[in-house]
């Protein structure tokens, strides 16, 4: 019984370290987050005031950021047509933490979060993906809707067949022992469009121009 005691106070012990050393490791790669990311807001200042001409290529060179031994950068334009960009930090290991920069050329703000994020690599999901310029830097929640549209009629013809002897019927022509005939019809031909939003964390669609 004394045996099983001790073990017992052993892990309670052992889990209680765990989780402290785990969250000052958290803490310690959110800090590391934080001064890149200040850094690289204060590097963008010229790009934002349309200093310098801003792709995913040149993104990350223009916010002098490089991967570390804890975190992958990426840099993604929104697809919306705002001219705005999307900093990812992901962390390399699971440490539990990530971070976020957006920015956009001609706005006069640029937002940074330090956030949670689960798993490791570039398939570590952030809990923030996008942060509002125009709201605050709260945090957005991208939405697509696919709809139809740029509609037209497209004529064709619609053929049929039957067998027939010698001659074929008015109306029909006859090819190799059988009878045709091709009505003109109309149908209706669409493309697919697609409808992006981003609402903020009360649901609230955000103008991002």
């Amino acid at each position: 019984m004394e045996i099983m005691i001790a073990l017992a106070i052993t892990v309670i012990l052992g889990n209680i370290a765990t989780s402290f050393y785990r969250k000052q490791a958290k803490e310690a790669h959110a800090t590391e987050v934080k001064t890149q990311l200040s850094a690289a807001s204060r590097k963008l200042i010229p790009s934002v005031a349309g200093l310098n001409f801003i792709s995913e290529e040149t993104c990350l060179d223009l916010a002098k950021l490089n991967d570390s031994k804890n975190f992958s950068y990426s840099c993604k334009m929104r697809d919306d047509g705002s001219n705005i960009f999307d900093i990812h930090a992901k962390p390399l290991r699971d440490i539990g933490v990530g971070g976020l920069l957006s920015f956009g050329a001609g706005h006069n703000k640029i937002c940074w979060d330090i956030c949670d994020a689960n798993g490791r690599g570039v398939d570590a999901q952030l809990s923030k993906s996008h942060l509002g310029l125009s709201d605050n830097c709260s945090a957005l929640t991208r939405k697509e809707r696919n709809y139809t549209c740029n509609c037209t009629n497209e004529a064709y013809k619609s053929c049929g067949w039957k067998k027939c002897k010698c001659r074929c019927a008015p109306g029909w022509g006859c090819r190799c022992k059988r009878c045709y005939r091709c009505d003109p019809r109309t149908r209706k031909v669409c493309e697919t469009c697609t409808d992006i939003t981003y609402t903020n964390e009360d649901g609230v669609v955000v103008d991002l121009e």
